[in-house]
This record gives C-alpha cells, structure tokens and sequence, in this order.
C-alpha cells in the first residue's frame, strides 16, 4: 500500500535526478551563464518530466575525467541531451 510519504519520496527523487542532470548540462555549457537558471526553470514548469513511454525527458550529460600529458586532468562531457 503506498501512502503519500513514500509517494513525496519517490517524487523528490525524480526532482533530485532532473537537478542532477541540469547540473552536468550546465557545465557542459560552460559559455552559457544562465545554462542551470533556464533548466531550473523547465523543471519548474514541468517541462522537464517523464515521458508517457517511462522515459525522461530531461537535460543531462556524460561527465568523463580526461587525463592529459602532465598528469593532470580535465572534465569534458559526452553525450549532452535536452528536453
């Protein structure tokens, strides 16, 4: 039997998953200064949600760790995806 806190619950941890890929979107877009204010309002709006096929349709992106010659590294991002 579900009740409304495990129903809060799962809806926070959608909540949490859309912010989460705003925030890997946003550094992949390191140019655009109003990159996570403009996810953050999608997510608001509603914009960003799950699809009636139980997909997402959300921002994201894959953040890799790039090693380079000094043995330094730099984050990059793959795979970038909007709404």
């Amino acid at each position: 039997m579900s009740t409304m806190r495990d129903m809060d619950k799962a809806v926070k941890t959608q909540r949490d998953r859309f912010i989460e890929g705003a925030v890997r979107y946003a550094r992949s877009q390191a140019s655009d200064p109003f990159a996570f204010a403009r996810c953050m309002t999608h997510i608001n709006m509603g914009i960003v949600s799950t699809l009636e096929n139980g997909e997402d349709a959300m921002y994201d992106a894959d953040e890799i760790t790039v090693m380079n010659a000094n043995g330094g590294s730099t984050k990059s991002y793959l795979n970038v995806k909007r709404p």
